[in-house]
C-alpha cells in the first residue's frame, strides 16, 4: 500500500511542467525544511504500475485470499 499526505504547500515545490517523482519531492521538503515522517507496516505491498507486479499482485490474490481479508 502506498498513501502519500501532503500539506497543500508541498505543491509549491513541484516544477511547471516535467516529470517529477516521488523521492525528488521528499528531498525538495527535506531541503525545504518541511517534516518529512514516514509510517512502517509488515503489510504486503506491490507497485501494481507496473505490469509484472500488478500480476504477481493478482496471482497472490488468487492462490492466498486470507492474506488480503480485510
Amino acid at each position: 500500500m502506498g498513501i502519500y499526505v501532503y500539506e497543500r504547500r508541498a505543491l509549491d515545490l513541484l516544477p511547471p511542467s516535467g516529470p517529477f517523482q516521488f523521492p525528488e519531492l521528499v528531498l525538495a521538503l527535506v531541503q525545504a525544511g518541511e517534516h518529512v515522517t514516514p509510517f512502517r507496516t509488515d503489510a504486503i505491498w506491490y507497485d501494481i504500475g507496473t505490469l509484472g507486479e500488478y500480476e504477481r499482485a493478482m496471482q497472490d490474490l488468487h492462490d492466498r485470499p486470507e492474506q488480503f481479508a480485510a
